[in-house]
């Protein structure tokens, strides 16, 4: 299973730095309202406009991003937390 898992982890990573716009910036692009959508909600695409925000602009981020941030961080803590506790009882067993 872990080497499914590790492959499943890099393609997400994957996903989620191409979908951020770090390499090109989304806004030179004509895109349907739900592609944009998708792609604003990813937590990499936040962390980068917050980065923009204080060291390109000089500005303290909007407490929205702040917010969207935040949940994602509860969400990741919620999930992992899940899915640990489901299999507790499979550690350190051969």
């Amino acid at each position: 299973m872990l080497p499914d898992f590790a492959r499943l982890m890099s393609f997400i990573q994957r996903v989620l730095f191409y979908g951020s716009g770090v390499i090109i910036p989304i806004t030179r692009f004509d895109m349907p309202q739900w592609v944009e959508a998708v792609i604003t909600s990813n937590p990499l695409f936040v962390m980068l406009e917050m980065y923009r925000s204080i060291l390109v602009y000089g500005e303290a981020p909007p407490a929205g991003d702040w917010l969207h941030f935040l949940a994602w961080a509860v969400g990741a803590f919620l999930v992992g937390f899940v899915v640990f506790w489901w299999a507790e009882e499979s550690y350190g067993r051969e």
